[in-house]
């Protein structure tokens, strides 16, 4: 799995944010900071998770307001990472 997967998961993300809601006629109504890359980052490897077997379930039980909190740490993590300079780890 490759680049291309990838592109198919950021894609999958667009249309179908981790942390979206739905309105009453079942549309998908605007999704928070969808312009932000390390949210869509978030929502594509949340995507990419959702689609492994015995995982596949779990997340989709998880409520709403956690939803949130998962992506918002997601992308943290991303944007920090992003922010580290390259080096090799320190070990004591």
């Amino acid at each position: 799995m490759g680049f291309n997967h990838a592109k198919h998961r950021i894609e999958s993300a667009k249309c179908y944010p981790y942390d979206g809601l739905c309105d009453e006629a079942g549309d998908l109504l605007p999704v928070r900071l969808a312009t932000d890359p390390d949210y869509l980052a978030a929502r594509a490897i949340i995507n990419d998770i959702q689609d492994r077997r015995s995982l596949k379930w779990e997340w989709s039980n998880v409520e709403h307001d956690v939803r949130e909190e998962i992506v918002d740490t997601f992308a943290a993590i991303i944007r920090a990472a992003r922010s580290e300079p390259d080096k090799e780890p320190h070990h004591d």
